[in-house]
């Protein structure tokens, strides 16, 4: 009876101990699962944090517009002595025929003081005149071919062929051959004014005044 028992006892023991070690076994293994859960997961957010963003050239040229903008102006260029000068004017007498007493006479202009004034002036000269009571007797259409004054004082003036496309009486031929003489005697550079025609020297502009040689103002 009584080895009856111890055996009774050592199969219970026995049987506590299956159980037992049944259930240290499941909850370790439950440990580990998770803990190999746990672990995986922590790998895959450290890769996801970790992982660094693909390079974007955009936003570097876009950081460099930023800085261009944010930067200082570039700076300003400065005017040039030309273009900073101050324009000056000078006057100037351009002679036209008065209509009230038929006399040549004067009327003043300002025009830019600049190299070729001459030039400028006899341009202006071709213009006509500004006053209503003034009478101009050269042609339309007339130019100024070219000016070149020597220096004893010889101012050649080169007019275009339409200086001699019209018909003038001999006063008013006259009064055409003074207006120019006259507005390029003003300057001191010049004694005396030869005409010509598209370059050449011609003896009249209407047929009746020679000027093949060079007018004086006087």
């Amino acid at each position: 009876m009584k080895k009856k028992g111890i055996v009774t006892g050592i199969l219970f023991t026995v049987m506590l101990a299956f159980i037992f070690q049944s259930q240290i076994g499941g909850f370790f293994a439950d440990l580990r699962e998770k803990a190999y859960t746990a672990a995986n997961g922590s790998e895959e957010n450290i890769a996801e944090t970790s992982a660094l963003p693909d390079y974007d050239e955009s936003e570097e040229k876009n950081d460099s517009k930023s800085e261009e903008k944010n930067g200082d102006a570039p700076p300003v260029p400065e005017k040039s002595e030309a273009a900073s000068a101050d324009i000056t004017y000078k006057e100037v007498s351009l002679y036209f025929v008065d209509s009230e007493n038929d006399e040549l006479s004067a009327e003043t202009r300002s025009v830019i003081n600049q190299t070729g004034l001459a030039k400028t002036t006899m341009e202006e000269l071709l213009t006509g005149p500004s006053s209503e009571k003034m009478i101009s007797y050269i042609p339309e259409g007339t130019s100024v071919q070219s000016i070149n004054i020597e220096e004893n004082g010889l101012c050649t003036v080169d007019l275009s062929k339409e200086i001699q496309n019209t018909s003038l009486t001999s006063s008013e031929e006259k009064n055409v051959i003074e207006s120019i003489v006259n507005t390029l005697s003003q300057f001191d550079s010049v004694n005396a004014v030869q005409i010509r025609v598209n370059g050449n020297v011609v003896e009249s502009l209407a047929g009746h005044w020679d000027i093949s040689k060079p007018l004086s103002a006087e």
